[in-house]
């Protein structure tokens, strides 16, 4: 009989009626629960975009097999090698077509102040006779690249140069000036068509021109080259390829696999530069305030209600059954928190993503991730919260 009142007991839902018995102070929860999963999404949002701008580009190049020189640490910071080593691994009768790439940095003058200069700006020199970066654009613009001093400019730049994209929508010409860092000269250049890829905390914005193009601004030999991409006929073994090319090539030039090389670059950006560590210690003290957070909500809530506790020990409710109270209501805030917190962050994204460029998109594993963050955060502190618990003595209180 008395299990049996216990069993009917335990089917009432009394952390759902403790968080409605005071809706202000419950709001007050949520609004706090909700707070930490934006920090929460903040910092997983910026840290993933940090990450994500830098690997945007090769990720988008055609070809499993990246060369560099031994030296460069990644394509931000290149050293050039002979494009005589890269055409020379087409003799491979695995390798379907090889490409040079070209990067450069430049200043861009701003034709409607000419006192204000344009750092961060990236260039790229590729062949026109090959569609060596998959990003929207590029491939039905080749041909506007064919005159010289004609480039293709990031649509997704930094929006202090949105003046440069406005002025070739209207016009259907951008026309301005560059200047390599070092040269002391600027030479006239003419925007003649637009592209996507998107800014970062190093690159502003981005140019695409022919190599011949880039060769005489840079006053570069077109044989040096800092990047080539290799595409492997379909069927071929790639692990086997890499070993015959590391084995065939001389020392100095590093033969990566696509995957690796973005691999790499992920992790020097993540563990190599201030802005990773950065990136990750505050993720670490936004997961810590969202502890403390939910802990103090659910202290005073469980000190609160000591009376009420001690009442469902004295009628037969186990330690265990109290805690698994407890437990409750925190995700349920949880889960009450996550849903404004969630709506409330995608908005911040899209104003972010329009405001500096760059990708910051709300991913379903980043809602997840925060998600399965929050629960955990509601565990360790109702972990904690429930210690108050240990203090209920049905005797003491009623005394």
């Amino acid at each position: 009989m008395f299990k049996q009142l216990t069993i009917n007991f335990q089917k009432i839902p009394i952390a759902w009626l403790q968080l409605q018995h005071q809706k202000s102070q419950t709001l007050a929860a949520i609004l706090g629960i909700a707070f930490s999963v934006v920090l929460l999404f903040m910092q997983i949002g910026f840290y993933s975009a940090f990450l994500d701008s830098f690997i945007q580009l090769p990720q988008s190049f055609q070809g499993e097999i990246f060369l560099l020189n031994t030296w460069s640490r990644e394509f931000l910071t290149t050293f050039t090698f002979s494009s005589r080593h890269l055409y020379q691994t087409r003799k491979f009768p695995e390798v379907e077509s090889v490409t040079p790439i070209y990067r450069g940095m430049v200043f861009w003058r701003n034709p409607l102040d000419k006192t204000v200069f344009h750092r961060g700006i990236m260039v790229l020199g590729i062949p026109l006779d090959s569609n060596a970066i998959a990003l929207p654009g590029i491939a039905e613009n080749l041909d506007r690249l064919k005159a010289e001093k004609m480039v293709l400019f990031d649509r997704k730049a930094q929006p202090n140069l949105a003046y440069i994209t406005r002025e070739f929508q209207e016009t259907g010409a951008a026309i301005s000036e560059i200047s390599v860092p070092g040269s002391g000269s600027f030479q006239k250049i003419q925007v003649n068509g637009l592209f996507e890829l998107g800014a970062n905390t190093t690159i502003d914005a981005s140019l695409i021109m022919s190599q011949s193009t880039f060769s005489q601004i840079f006053h570069r030999n077109k044989n040096n080259i800092d990047l080539g991409v290799i595409k492997l006929k379909e069927g071929v073994d790639l692990d086997t390829t890499i070993e015959k090319l590391k084995n065939y090539l001389p020392p100095d030039i590093k033969v990566y696999s696509k995957s690796d090389f973005l691999v790499y670059v992920k992790n020097y950006y993540e563990h190599g530069t201030a802005m990773g560590i950065i990136f990750r210690f505050a993720l670490i003290g936004s997961i810590a305030v969202g502890i403390v957070i939910l802990y103090q909500i659910l202290y005073q809530k469980v000190s609160k209600h000591l009376p009420e506790y001690a009442t469902l020990k004295a009628i037969g409710y186990s330690h265990q059954s109290l805690v698994t109270i407890v437990l409750e209501e925190a995700f349920l805030l949880a889960f009450l928190g996550y849903i404004p917190g969630l709506i409330l962050s995608v908005l911040i994204y899209d104003f972010i993503a329009k405001s500096t460029g760059m990708p910051v998109i709300m991913q379903l594993n980043t809602a997840l991730s925060v998600l399965l963050l929050t629960c955990i955060i509601c565990l360790i502190s109702a972990s904690f919260a429930v210690q108050k618990l240990k203090e209920v003595d049905p005797v003491e209180i009623f005394s």
